[in-house]
């Protein structure tokens, strides 16, 4: 029968497997749940960096007001778990998920001294990534998210929703497609639909095949152009941020294109039910 453990960190070894840090002394198995509860800050209580991925939990719950930290630079909290639900508060939390089918980063922080995000993140064949870093009551807008964003990193999704918070995506993450409908992302990679309604971002390396801006600010300065841009009412594709040569394809149903004088001379823009090309 499936049971929920529940972490208190009594142990003195901060590990994850150890029976001695949860409430009965009971670590999680394969099939349980494991909940890491509200609790404030400390050493002696934060989750160690190690590989616990032969543990095939049924789901993870970092519960609101929990402010311990997991993982570390040299050694991520490998886990496979089918969902994982975060909303900690910790200064610092490094996660290495895998065969994860719902994984919900609802909570964050901001990124502290001598660390480049608040959380950073890898995985492995995870079905849907939600990033909502500023749905939580009192979590801060600057709350940041560093996907596969070190340097020798990874990841992998079939599908991510960006909607607040300061995100990365690093250059080697793979994904069908990815919806932003707010906040601050820089993103790297490759990815075959990218569908932006809201927020800011910028595409600085690789490209989507297909980008589609149905709201918010896209800056495009990747060398590597998408099969199509769609740019519909409500949308801004500016193009001011890297001057390099682009022979982008573009159907312009509404919306904004900010570009340079001349930066567009090797593109094809079809003018498809309004819109506004703007020379900076």
């Amino acid at each position: 029968m499936p049971d929920t453990v529940i972490w208190d960190g009594t142990s003195v070894d901060n590990n994850i497997a150890t029976a001695g840090n949860y409430i009965g002394a009971a670590a999680a198995a394969s099939g349980d749940t494991a909940v890491f509860p509200a609790m404030a800050a400390q050493a002696t209580h934060d989750v160690a960096g190690s590989d616990n991925s032969a543990v095939l939990q049924a789901a993870t719950f970092i519960e609101e007001m929990n402010f311990l930290n997991f993982g570390s630079r040299g050694t991520y909290l490998k886990m496979d778990t089918d969902l994982l639900d975060f909303r900690g508060r910790g200064a610092r939390s490094f996660l290495n998920i895998v065969n994860c089918a719902e994984l919900r980063i609802l909570s964050g922080a901001v990124a502290s001294s001598g660390y480049s995000y608040g959380m950073h993140l890898i995985s492995t064949s995870c079905t849907l990534l939600t990033v909502d870093l500023a749905r939580t009551t009192g979590s801060p807008a600057s709350a940041s998210l560093g996907i596969a964003a070190l340097g020798g990193e990874s990841a992998a999704f079939t599908s991510m929703l960006f909607a607040s918070g300061y995100v990365t995506v690093g250059t080697a993450v793979t994904c069908t497609t990815c919806d932003i409908t707010g906040g601050v992302v820089n993103y790297g990679s490759d990815v075959t639909t990218m569908n932006v309604s809201g927020g800011t971002v910028r595409i600085f390396d690789n490209n989507p095949t297909t980008l589609n801006l149905l709201g918010g600010t896209c800056y495009y300065n990747s060398v590597d152009i998408p099969t199509k841009i769609n740019v519909y009412a409500g949308a801004t594709l500016n193009l001011t941020e890297d001057l390099r040569a682009k022979a982008l394809v573009i159907d312009l149903y509404g919306g904004t294109i900010i570009c340079s004088y001349g930066q567009l001379a090797t593109s094809t823009v079809v003018i498809m039910g309004g819109g506004t090309i703007r020379i900076a």
